[in-house]
């Protein structure tokens, strides 16, 4: 029988010092000790062994990722994880803001609504003062100190007579819508006010416009022939009442006036709920007066094209 031949440790190591004697330093072989190698597998074996499952699961994650399976991030990783939808009560937050949010929406339209209204009434006072004003403090001094004659004074001033009546009329017309709807301006069917009275506009301003490109013109040629009628300009120009505005700056306000209630109108509209029964009313008054205004722009460049 073969003789099994058992080699030491440290024959191994004796063979390896032999081997590498004739080798250079780089291509000599590490001399390992079995009984070293040996140990520190057993080590590493018991260590295993004392370490759990889940330890071992632990240490093989990687950093800073989490183990719970129900996280956020976990779930967007799975591809079948269910996608999050939102709750009912989610919905009824929703719909909470939302029923907060018609109040105030309510509410913002009632206020724009409210001064819309408010500009309208209080400048149609103004416009009626300043149309008062023509009248008391220079047609009828004019007419009754006879500084000029009664055609001249047609030509001056046109129909203002006509301008004031139609302008009280409107403002009685608003004030009426008021009181119809007790006094709350938010609640009053403004339109119909505008629509009560678009024929007499009509009529008063299309008159007055096409005929005040030849008022104003007249008004520089009598100022320089006419001095009894000049020094009187200056002396209206000095009362107070004027607020230092000469006749001609007047005349041309009822042009500017009229100019003015598309705008209004449209801006009313603009700021009235459409469900509001004043809406209605609004759109074809808006409607009217616009093509009123259109019809004015046309009479007066008709006339001033006949003038020059």
């Amino acid at each position: 029988p073969t003789t099994q031949q058992t080699i030491s440790p440290v024959g191994d190591k004796v063979s390896l010092d032999r081997e590498n004697a004739g080798r250079s330093e780089s291509d000599r072989q590490p001399i390992v000790n079995n009984q070293t190698v040996s140990q520190s597998t057993s080590t590493e074996s018991k260590r295993q062994q004392s370490t759990s499952p889940r330890a071992r699961g632990l240490m093989s994650r990687p950093l800073g990722k989490s183990t719970d399976d129900n996280s956020e991030e976990n779930t967007e990783q799975r591809p079948n994880a269910p996608i999050r939808r939102k709750s009912s009560m989610d919905r009824r937050a929703q719909m909470m803001v939302k029923k907060r949010a018609e109040p105030e929406i309510q509410i913002m339209f009632k206020n724009q609504r409210l001064n819309v209204i408010n500009e309208i009434v209080e400048t149609e006072k103004l416009f009626l003062e300043d149309v008062v004003i023509i009248l008391a403090k220079y047609l009828f001094p004019l007419k009754q100190k006879k500084l000029i004659t009664d055609k001249e004074l047609e030509i001056l001033f046109c129909n203002i007579e006509e301008i004031r009546d139609v302008s009280k009329s409107l403002l009685s017309a608003l004030k009426d819508a008021i009181q119809k709807a007790d006094n709350n301006p938010v609640r009053a069917v403004m339109g119909n006010a505008f629509l009560s009275q678009v024929e007499k506009l009509s009529a008063a301003y299309s008159s007055y416009s096409s005929r005040n490109s030849e008022s104003v013109a007249f008004y520089d040629k009598l100022k320089k022939k006419n001095k009894p009628f000049a020094t009187f300009l200056e002396q209206c120009l000095a009362d107070p009442e004027t607020k230092g505005l000469d006749l001609l700056a007047f005349l041309i306000k009822p042009v500017q006036r009229v100019c003015k209630y598309p705008l209004l109108v449209k801006q009313l509209k603009k700021n009235t709920p459409q469900s509001e029964d004043d809406y209605l009313q609004l759109k074809k008054a808006c409607n009217i007066v616009s093509e009123l205004v259109s019809n004015v722009n046309t009479f007066a460049k008709e006339a001033d094209r006949l003038h020059n």
